[in-house]
């Protein structure tokens, strides 16, 4: 989660590709249980928020 964002260039690796997008936790849930979303790291830090801030 972030807050108060200065959009600025990135400086990714030739094959690192990041798209940028803002989504309800709700949101981010569904695409957890539709397989969307599988990286392990970025499932559990969802969640963890979600338990967190009982979303």
């Amino acid at each position: 989660m972030a807050h108060d964002l200065i959009p600025s260039k990135q400086h990714l690796d030739e094959d690192e590709f990041i798209e940028l997008g803002a989504y309800t936790i709700e949101e981010l849930k569904e695409k957890i249980f539709s397989g969307e979303i599988e990286d392990a790291k970025t499932v559990s830090s969802l969640m963890a928020y979600a338990v967190k801030y009982g979303k």
